[in-house]
């Protein structure tokens, strides 16, 4: 965690506050910001979320698939996600 406050210039706690936390989902919350249809159809808008998805650069955290890029999309709320 020091590392991570330290690299993006949060003051060093340790501690997962509302700035740190913020800094951590920061990524995820841009990957599914939500993407007018305008003149897309319905069948475009899938591809449009995947470029999105990967522009925002995913690393998955908590190994095996649990992480939260997965709980993202498959809805995963403490289950086995498998």
């Amino acid at each position: 965690m020091r590392d991570f406050q330290e690299a993006r210039g949060l003051t060093v706690t340790e501690v997962v506050d509302v700035k740190t936390h913020e800094q951590l989902v920061a990524s995820i919350v841009k990957a599914l910001n939500p993407i007018a249809a305008g003149s897309k159809s319905l069948s475009d808008l899938p591809a449009a979320y995947a470029k999105q998805h990967v522009k925002n650069h995913p690393l998955e955290a908590g190994g095996d698939n649990r992480g939260p890029w997965v709980r993202s999309y498959l809805g995963w709320h403490g289950k086995d996600a498998r």
